[in-house]
């Protein structure tokens, strides 16, 4: 999808999938099951099954335990979305 034009719903779609993408694999890598991951988390395993689908788009505080209970970084969260979404914002930031 790089490179193309998304509309905003597109956009958010792709970084919510790159998301639950990192979520699963760094779950699975440390085999912890989805309700281990969401107990710590303190989130419904539901909940986390929905992030993980990109079902849902979720707040960054959420994003932020997640990435806590998994030892990861936020920026490897959003690690492969960050240049579709510069591209996007391009047309709307003055340039520098």
């Amino acid at each position: 999808m790089e490179g193309e034009q998304k509309t905003p719903e597109e956009l958010e779609n792709h970084v919510n999938k790159v998301i639950g993408n990192h979520i699963r694999d760094q779950r699975k890598k440390l085999k912890l099951s989805s309700a281990e991951v969401a107990f710590r988390a303190q989130i419904s395993r539901a909940y986390l099954g929905r992030i993980e689908r990109a079902e849902v788009t979720t707040s960054h505080f959420i994003l932020f335990k997640i990435a806590k209970v998994l030892g990861l970084d936020m920026n490897h969260l959003y690690r492969d979305a960050v240049e579709d979404v510069n591209h996007y914002l391009r047309k709307f930031l003055p340039h520098n």
